[in-house]
Formats: structure tokens, sequence, C-alpha cells
């Protein structure tokens, strides 16, 4: 039971979030939807969200909130995370040109992988799961182990847990929750780099440090 690619475990879901300051998001909001539904031809909704921004459901497995804050991207269904990365920053480039953002706070990068057992029989492999955290004790079921790292200067916060398959119930799996990100406190990072550190990210998802990670939690 061992990783030795990032593709060997299946990609669920994925989110990307940028953080700044908009203060011109309440008078370009009319703009940003027109300009996205004139995009996007096959919209397949637009929703208010609670923090007072809107999400715009893209299509079947895509769609983007752009709040007063922040602009968050939330891929699903089938995950390429080459194509959410450049879609991102050329959506996130052109709403900052809209509300004049030059700067951000924070960039994330959230991804849950899933590592499905080869049991049929959902129990055993729950069995399985218990077993890789909690030994010997039958009073005590696993549910969650939190984790932090840090993976060539981009920050980790890792949740792992036990999970059963969207596509086949019968089927149990291993979550692994990692939101990967960077944090520009004293010096606020330039829009004209997100693609830069987006890079830097992904190298930090497909890092052998990563693998190493899942593998130390597999063999528990």
């Amino acid at each position: 039971m061992k990783i030795d690619k990032l593709n060997q475990l299946l990609l669920d879901e994925s989110f990307m979030q940028v953080d700044y300051k908009g203060f011109k998001f309440l008078d370009k909001q009319g703009e940003i939807l027109d300009l996205f539904t004139k995009k996007y031809k096959h919209i397949q909704g637009i929703f208010p969200a609670k923090d007072g921004g809107f999400t715009i459901r893209k299509n079947k497995g895509e769609e983007i909130k752009i709040a007063g804050n922040n602009i968050w991207a939330h891929h699903f269904n089938s995950v390429s995370l080459n194509n959410m990365k450049k879609g991102f920053v050329k959506d996130a480039m052109t709403i900052f040109e809209i509300i004049d953002v030059k700067t951000v706070d924070r960039i994330g990068w959230r991804n849950n992988f899933v590592y499905e057992f080869s049991e049929s029989d959902f129990d055993k492999a729950k069995e399985k799961i218990n077993s890789k955290f909690i030994e010997g004790n039958k009073k005590i079921s696993f549910e969650a182990i939190i984790l932090k790292a840090k993976i060539e200067g981009v920050k980790l916060n890792i949740i792992s847990k036990g999970v059963i398959s969207n596509r086949n119930k019968s089927v149990a799996g291993l979550l692994f929750d990692v939101d990967f990100y960077k944090i520009y406190k004293e010096k606020p990072l330039s829009v004209n780099n997100i693609k830069k550190e987006l890079e830097i990210l992904s190298s930090a998802i497909y890092s052998k440090d990563l693998l190493e990670i899942f593998n130390y939690l597999l063999k528990k």
C-alpha cells in the first residue's frame, strides 16, 4: 500500500481562492455579471452568496464566487488541476481590472484527494481504516486526524478521515483534505505575480514530500 504518483488518488474536488481588499466591488457587480454571462455561454445559474457576493455556476463541474474580499473557484466531477489554474488566473485578472485591485493578501489551493480501499464490503474497509489509527481498542473509533506541514515555503493544513465513495456506496476510502496556502502580511502580493505563486503551490502539490505524508498515514 504505497502511493508513488498523485494520479493514484482520486481527486474529488478542488478549491482555489485569493483574498484582497476590494472597495469597488459593490459598484461593479453588474459589470462583472454582464462580462461573465457574455464570456461563458452555458452558465447554469447565478446565486447570491452569504458574504454579499454571488456565485456563478459556469458548467456542470465548475463554479466561481466573487465577493468584496475574495474570489473563490470550485471544480468538481472531472478535475484538471492545470486547467483550473489557467482558468482561475484569467478570470481573476479580468475581475481585478474591473474592481481595481492591485494586490492580494492570501492565495490558497485546497484539494480533496481520496485513497480508495479495494474492499467491496464497506464495514471491512472501515475496520481497516480504524485499525490504522486505533489498534486493539474497539471502544474507540477513528474520526479524523489534523496535521500541519510546510513544503517549499507553502503552508499546509491536512485533514484525513474515512469516507464513502460517491461513485460506489459500498467502497470506503481515506480522504486527504489538503489546503495549500501562502499569506502576504508584511508585503501584499501584486496581482501580476499570482500565476507565479500558483506555480509554487502546484509544485508543492506534486512534490515527493506530499506523497511521503500520504504514505505515512497509509502505513499507520
